[in-house]
């Protein structure tokens, strides 16, 4: 005695139902489920209908006799070994080391000299100023202070809200701050950087 199939099982037969290729038993069983399950028979029917027309399709392309040809000298065609291999793969990477290491040096003689990259708030701090603004100055006010009297922020607002302010050559801190300190709408302090 048989036990009974669930309908997963059923499911997975219906690919070989459809072939043909099932034993008297297994058909039988799915025979019947078909007749009982309207779902599975419609599934049996798209299945037909797709080997159906796999089967009066053209075959794909196929090489032929010269692809064949090819396949079995490329299978008698005894490997290079591993050694030779090895040899190859050190050499052709040597090869684009050298080349690589020529290209970059063709770069760097053609690149222009210039002078080292310096960053804004580098240096040693002469011809420094470490200004606060008052809390209520406008940026336009302060812009134009700063426009007026050739100085450039070079680092701020830090935690504190203190600006560091460099000034041109020659120029004497000394004014600076004097005419920065008179400035009392926009500057809260304004000190020499030590």
């Amino acid at each position: 005695m048989t036990q009974p199939i669930d309908a997963k099982d059923i499911e997975a037969l219906l690919p070989f139902y459809v072939n043909g290729t099932l034993d008297d038993d297994e058909r039988e069983t799915v025979r019947l489920a078909l007749e009982h399950d309207p779902a599975l028979d419609r599934e049996r029917a798209a299945l037909a209908a797709l080997r159906d027309r796999m089967q009066s399709e053209a075959p794909a392309f196929s090489p032929g006799a010269f692809g064949l040809a090819r396949l079995m000298r490329d299978i008698e065609t005894p490997p290079r070994p591993a050694r030779a291999r090895a040899h190859a793969y050190w050499i052709g990477s040597g090869l684009a080391a050298v080349v690589v290491a020529a290209a970059i040096l063709v770069a760097q003689m053609d690149r222009p000299q210039t002078e080292l990259y310096e960053q804004a708030s580098g240096g040693n701090g002469a011809g420094a100023l470490i200004v606060a603004f008052r809390p209520d100055a406008r940026q336009g006010a302060i812009d134009d202070l700063l426009l007026q009297h050739g100085l450039s922020i070079v680092e701020g607002p830090s935690a504190l809200g203190l600006y560091r302010l460099t000034s041109g050559a020659g120029d004497d801190l000394d004014q600076l701050i004097d005419r920065l300190g008179s400035a009392s709408d926009l500057v809260e302090s304004v000190e020499r950087v030590q």
